[in-house]
């Protein structure tokens, strides 16, 4: 999770231009709203954005993000998970923090892992 920061940090005026959602991706969230699977998919997919944007959002504010840019990026975060009930806005959000905060150095654990938690969605 560290060299995600540091890389985060590294590229720091781009993160805002990152977080975002494919329009024709969007087109998901109407059928989301009645076939279970679209919802799953379009949730899943929400979640890349969200992860790419968790560690600068939770940086203390000594690190070089300022609180501007924090605000901005989480903006860009609610503007993607907008079209979700409230439920399910806390729930996917639950499931990226737990997915953040479970990462460690070992790659084939972290997506065992991530798939694990992304399953509770469905």
């Amino acid at each position: 999770m560290r060299i995600y920061t540091a890389c985060g940090l590294k590229f720091l005026p781009l993160p805002l231009e990152w977080v975002w959602f494919p329009k024709e991706d969007k087109s998901i969230s109407a059928a989301a709203v009645t076939d279970r699977q679209a919802k799953f998919i379009y949730q899943t997919a929400l979640l890349r954005p969200i992860l790419f944007a968790h560690p600068l959002l939770s940086l203390p504010k000594a690190k070089k993000i300022s609180l501007e840019r924090q605000v901005l990026l989480g903006r860009k975060v609610e503007e993607l998970v907008e079209r979700l009930s409230g439920s399910e806005q806390g729930r996917l959000l639950q499931v990226a923090n737990l997915i953040a905060e479970g990462l460690t150095q070992d790659t084939h654990q972290n997506v065992d892992s991530a798939l694990h938690q992304a399953m509770s969605l469905a």
